[in-house]
């Protein structure tokens, strides 16, 4: 019975670290895939904001690159990688990372008003934080004008000064 049990835990314990060596390979495999699939998305912004009446032909190659971008989109869904929900969420330092500030108004304080990168999650695991703009209260007077002028910078008359030195 003894032997059962050792070798039921074995055969659990293997399968937990297979799992978990798939886990880390597929995430592996979507590291190096995110910084093309983020170039790609930047053309696609781009290719959008492009001035001007765009050609037949350029809208229908606009339109077949947006949709292989959807696709690997989805395949990295089915692997189990998603992208991290940011604007309007609350910021979070174990999902985001803060890269700005945002003293506008539009959202309340600590909440994200603005992606600058978006991060992916694989499970629970982390592939790359979301690099996020962060909405703060707006001040009322720069820090630089609540300081005192108990000590000032610089003298403001013109008399030298008197030092007896030896």
């Amino acid at each position: 019975q003894r032997r059962t049990k050792d070798f039921d835990a074995f055969k659990a314990r293997a399968e937990r670290e297979r799992k978990e060596t798939f886990q880390n390979q597929i995430s592996n495999v979507a590291t190096l895939m995110l910084p093309a699939l983020d170039n790609l998305q930047r053309a696609l912004d781009a290719a959008e904001h492009i001035p001007g009446e765009k050609s037949e032909a350029f809208q229908q190659f606009y339109e077949g690159i947006a949709l292989v971008s959807e696709q690997i989109d989805e395949i990295l869904n089915k692997m189990g990688i998603k992208p991290i929900p940011s604007v309007g969420e609350e910021f979070d330092p174990h999902y985001h990372e803060a890269v700005a500030t945002d003293e506008s108004g539009k959202y309340p304080p600590n909440t994200i008003s603005g992606e600058v990168l978006c991060g992916y999650i694989a499970g629970e695991r982390v592939i790359r934080h979301s690099m996020v703009k962060v909405a703060m209260a707006a001040a009322t007077k720069p820090a630089a004008e609540n300081v005192e002028s108990d000590f000032p910078l610089e003298r403001h008359s013109a008399e030298p000064l008197d030092l007896d030195l030896p």
